[in-house]
């Protein structure tokens, strides 16, 4: 949208919020406009809710890696408890 489209929306819409009835051009420019606001609005919002999604994931993945580790870790210390202490004089 252009200078020009963006003050005649603008205008429009503040026309229309205080209640005046527009003709039927300015109304449908002023209805088309917002909808293709809203559809670049919600396109916005579905790319950030996907690179949301794919941040979870990868958190998820690295828990995932944390957790095995952590199983790994306290395998090798109950490895190393149960071991024979050897004691050097």
């Amino acid at each position: 949208m252009n200078a020009t489209q963006t003050r005649r929306f603008q205008d429009l819409h503040l026309r229309h919020v205080q209640g005046e009835v527009l003709s039927a051009d300015d109304f449908a420019f002023y209805q088309t406009t917002l909808a293709e606001l809203d559809a670049q609005e919600l396109s916005e919002v579905r790319a950030h809710q996907g690179g949301v999604e794919l941040r979870i994931q990868e958190l998820e993945a690295e828990l995932s890696r944390l957790q095995e580790r952590g199983s790994q870790l306290r395998e090798q210390l109950s490895q190393l408890r149960q071991a024979p202490q050897v004691h050097t004089a």
